[in-house]
């Protein structure tokens, strides 16, 4: 039997952010480690400024940890200082506001220790696109084409483009925003995971 991790619901949801195509808020909410692959997604974000100009597009950074330093260097070594926006490490209770900030949520991790993309489910949950690596869990908590879009790991390119997909198609953020919460709701409900896990247990005792 698997039981998933689970989200709650009523703490992850939605408030609704309107959505302006010219203006979106791409973000991560991670420990700033290698492993997150937080470097590659600057370097995504910097392509698809590139790509369109006139876009005023921002990056929203939210974690702390050990690479800090070096994310910083490489923002400002790209002229991106005034479109990336280092948060730094915030509770876990405020994760969702900052989700909630957010248009689209990029999670380009690199290592397959990414075994369940909690962060994954708690953006659907609230109503946002999710774009993922192809590791790990990562691509099982999301519905490609339907809640988010899977790229390759380390590959920057690939990564702007999937961005892109969705700078192209505004009206795919809202419906995969809506889809992301309907898949959360029927797979990755906290109390009805907790009542899965209770009911394997009595079968097992009895």
């Amino acid at each position: 039997h698997v039981v998933p991790f689970g989200v709650d619901m009523d703490h992850f949801k939605s408030t609704h952010k309107e959505v302006n195509s010219d203006q979106l808020v791409f973000g991560i909410v991670k420990t700033l480690e290698d492993k997150y692959g937080i470097s590659y997604l600057i370097d995504a974000f910097d392509l698809l400024l590139k790509d369109d100009p006139s876009k005023k597009h921002t990056l929203l950074i939210v974690g702390g940890g050990s690479k800090e330093k070096e994310l910083k260097e490489q923002v400002s070594r790209l002229n991106l200082k005034d479109q990336v926006v280092f948060v730094g490490p915030v509770k876990h209770e405020e994760v969702a506001d900052y989700f909630n900030k957010m248009d689209i949520v990029v999670i380009p991790s690199t290592l397959d220790s990414e075994s369940f993309g909690v962060a994954a489910v708690e953006a659907s949950a609230c109503e946002k696109p999710v774009i993922v690596s192809n590791v790990g869990g990562l691509p099982e908590v999301i519905i490609e084409n339907k809640t988010g879009l899977v790229a390759q790991p380390k590959n920057a390119k690939d990564l702007f483009e999937k961005m892109k997909t969705l700078v192209e198609s505004p009206e795919k953020i809202v419906a995969f925003g809506k889809a992301g919460r309907e898949n959360v709701i029927e797979k990755y409900t906290w109390s009805e995971n907790v009542l899965t896990m209770i009911g394997l247990y009595q079968k097992e005792l009895n």
